[in-house]
């Protein structure tokens, strides 16, 4: 799973946050590391662990309330 998020209105590059070897399901809580201003974020799953290239849609994830 891979993930970029919007602070301050602007956007922040795309981080690996999670990993699955094999089939199946996990799962995976997402919240923010520290304090900030995040507003938005957008989480997508990718086959592969390098790059971005090959990704499902991605789901945008807003009002969180984080401040």
């Amino acid at each position: 799973m891979w993930g970029s998020g919007r602070r301050g209105g602007r956007p922040h590059r795309d981080e690996k946050q999670a990993t699955q070897c094999g089939p199946g399901a996990t799962p995976l809580a997402y919240r923010k590391s520290s304090p900030g201003t995040l507003s938005s974020a957008t989480l997508f799953v990718c086959k592969g662990e390098q790059d971005t290239r090959d990704c499902g849609d991605r789901v945008l994830m807003t009002n969180w309330g984080l401040g």
